[in-house]
């Protein structure tokens, strides 16, 4: 069994965790080229860890993010989403081109080329379990923010939800 750490109560103690995981999310320092550490790499090290993302990391952390929000109802975790969303539209979904990775690691000590960093980009676009995953948040995202860019959005089939 598994016991609350930070408060007696299982509830409090809970949210204490989830504020923390939140909080954390918040500060976490943006590279020296200007973009959050989480939209580069998929973990946190205090020396920069040099793999980029992996995956599904930002449908899933969009996903993440949706229940969040439906928990604390915070306008900073729907900011988030647009930020994680509109990141993703302009370098991945739509052949744009994405800041070069500036984030120093600790073995190569130098950064990432903006055209490594726009064919990864191209890549992990080109992964159709990608496109959908991303497809789906987006169409949550949508729900919560009523912007219809994250309708609009294709990438060789539409975004846009199908009626029925």
């Amino acid at each position: 069994m598994i016991l609350p750490w930070s408060h007696d109560d299982p509830a409090r103690a809970y949210d204490h965790v989830v504020r923390l995981v939140w909080g954390f999310w918040q500060g976490m320092e943006r590279c020296p080229n200007g973009v959050p550490y989480y939209l580069q790499h998929q973990v946190w090290k205090p020396e920069h860890d040099p793999r980029g993302l992996g995956g599904d990391q930002l449908s899933m952390a969009l996903s993440s993010w949706s229940l969040l929000h439906g928990y604390l109802g915070d306008p900073g975790v729907v900011a988030n989403m647009r930020t994680i969303a509109d990141h993703w539209l302009a370098n991945g979904m739509t052949g744009g081109t994405a800041p070069g990775r500036t984030c120093r690691s600790r073995t190569t000590r130098r950064s990432t080329p903006a055209a490594t960093t726009a064919t990864w980009w191209r890549a992990r676009a080109s992964s159709s379990r990608t496109r959908r995953g991303l497809r789906a948040e987006l169409v949550d995202l949508h729900k919560i923010t009523d912007d219809p860019r994250y309708l609009e959005q294709r990438s060789g089939s539409p975004t846009r939800s199908r009626a029925t």
